[in-house]
């Protein structure tokens, strides 16, 4: 690193996606709302150095990505949401916003959707439902044109929302 390049960012200790926020398995074990991964610590991964190339090396967040516009405060862990911005869904690259828990903060789904405004970029975040004390599903929604709102409106449960995490780690592998 030389005197005018910034520090780059570190996962650790933000473990949100491996948390069970984002649907995957890791060495064959499912991860998913409310099974974590077995390696994760919440305060850090115990085989980081050692982790496998798929999802977990492959998986870059829009927090840690080099050229993310996110600011500081916008890591997973603490702004309570895991966001990608740069999905390609459907022939748009849209912002997409997963929450680190229940629902997205106000103050970050706010800040996103500024961005989105800012950018002329759509927006798609989420929300777990709730029931019986799990989480069984996703409601999606969009912000942007009422067109993309449309089309997001057709996102309701979890396979369709498991299908949009499957397609994004395929372009990330193909280095989309």
């Amino acid at each position: 690193m030389t005197p005018t390049e910034p520090a780059r960012r570190q996962c650790q200790p933000c473990t949100a996606c491996c948390d069970g926020w984002l649907t995957a398995s890791v060495n064959g074990v499912p991860v998913r709302p409310g099974q974590p991964c077995p390696h994760s610590t919440r305060a850090g991964c115990d085989i980081y150095a050692t982790r496998p190339e798929h999802p977990c090396k492959r998986f870059i967040c829009g927090w840690v990505r080099a050229d993310s516009p996110l600011p500081d405060w916008m890591r997973p862990n603490e702004c309570g949401a895991i966001v990608l911005l740069w999905f390609d869904w459907k022939g748009e690259k849209v912002i997409n916003a997963i929450p680190v828990g229940a629902k997205i903060p106000d103050r970050t789904l706010d800040w996103l959707k500024a961005y989105a405004q800012q950018e002329r970029r759509p927006l798609i975040f989420m929300e777990h439902v709730e029931s019986e004390g799990s989480y069984t599903a996703m409601r999606c929604f969009g912000f942007g044109p009422p067109a993309f709102r449309k089309k997001v409106q057709a996102l309701r449960l979890q396979s369709e929302y498991a299908e949009l995490i499957r397609m994004y780690a395929r372009q990330d592998a193909a280095g989309g």
